[in-house]
């Protein structure tokens, strides 16, 4: 059994011909001979190298960049007679849904 186990995965023989010499029935595809693919010739591997790859494009001249305009802050926006800060729309909901939450679960005072 060991020298067919051998023969087998030295490429001697296939798989079918090891079978019949112990009376067993043939496999699918255990007609060919068969080598793992470490055992072939260096010369085979040749042939399966990744191409060159190609060199990437020069890059395009760059274009000289404008020169930025300082940015002026805007002005801040009058405080409420109470000295509260006047918020927009988006900031006043999110206040409002964050004072009713803390309102709801008691964490307001």
């Amino acid at each position: 059994m060991k020298a067919l186990k051998e023969g087998v995965q030295g490429g001697i023989m296939s798989p079918n011909e090891a079978r019949r010499r112990e009376r067993l029935s043939p496999v699918e595809y255990g007609d060919a001979v068969r080598v793992q693919q470490q055992m072939v010739p260096l010369s085979f591997g040749a042939a399966l190298q990744p191409p060159t790859p190609t060199p990437a494009p020069a890059p395009a001249a760059e274009e000289p960049e404008e020169p930025e305009e300082p940015e002026t802050e805007e002005p801040e926006e009058p405080a409420e007679p109470d000295g509260t800060p006047q918020l927009d729309d988006e900031e006043a909901r999110s206040a409002t849904v964050l004072y009713m939450t803390q309102r709801i679960l008691g964490k307001a005072a």
